[in-house]
């Protein structure tokens, strides 16, 4: 009984055996890899969705400011009773105007908004107006300028960040509508007369995230439409009507 016992007691203290051993690394990893391939998988894909929305609110903060201003655009009245229009010069990737944020009665302020290629950035220049001498002018440098929009790219390669419009001035149907064919923005840009017709400016720009800083599913495109206050549709020839 007592040898019963004996090896018993051996038999139990043996352990596993190599294969068995094997056998449940081999399981451990595979369990773990599963594990570690679904956490993984997790991480990214809230690194995505927090990459969206970071470049989709940053995108739209940008859209925000660039429209509170061109949607603020008003003709500059001099004292001999003489008018200039909002648009004092714009192209593809720039646009220089006049816009009162400020009392109805005050005067405008002059505003550059320029896209920047090299850094993916979108600039507002402001130049404050003075009257030291009765006669309103602006200040040949921007009185401030800062960033207004990182990580922002052309929505496809070599498209507008700015495109302008006009009314239809024919006899037809569409008297009074926006034109659907932009104005040329060729060579040195807006020409003058261009500029005074130019009723409404479209914005169109992709937020890339900054993490990236690349174009992939998680960049936003973001769009937005300005047209000018004075503009009348009931006399499209008039342009902005200043």
């Amino acid at each position: 009984m007592l040898m019963t016992r004996a090896r018993r007691l051996r038999t139990e203290d043996s352990g596993f055996s190599l294969v068995e051993l094997l056998v449940a690394m081999a399981l451990s990893s595979i369990v773990l890899t599963a594990m570690l391939t679904l956490f993984i998988g997790g991480v990214n894909s809230s690194a995505k969705v927090s990459d969206r929305v970071e470049a989709a609110q940053r995108g739209r903060l940008t859209m925000d400011r660039v429209m509170t201003l061109l949607n603020s655009q008003s003709c500059l009245l001099f004292n001999d009773g003489s008018s200039a229009p909002p648009i004092i010069s714009a192209n593809a990737t720039q646009v220089t105007f006049y816009a009162s944020l400020g009392a109805v009665d005050s005067d405008p302020t002059k505003y550059q908004l320029r896209y920047d290629a090299a850094s993916k950035s979108l600039f507002e220049d402001r130049y404050l107006p003075s009257r030291a001498t009765g006669v309103l002018a602006f200040p040949a440098t921007p009185s401030t300028s800062q960033v207004i929009g990182t990580g922002v790219v052309p929505t496809t390669a070599g498209a507008p960040i700015f495109s302008y419009y006009q009314f239809v001035d024919d006899a037809g149907p569409t008297l009074g509508m926006i034109d659907t064919t932009p104005l040329s923005t060729a060579g040195s840009g807006l020409s003058s007369a261009d500029a005074l017709n130019a009723v409404r400016v479209d914005v169109a720009f992709v937020a890339q995230t900054l993490r990236t800083a690349s174009a992939d599913p998680r960049s936003t495109s973001v769009e937005g439409t300005a047209t000018v206050g004075s503009a009348n549709p009931g006399e499209p020839t008039k342009g902005v009507n200043c």
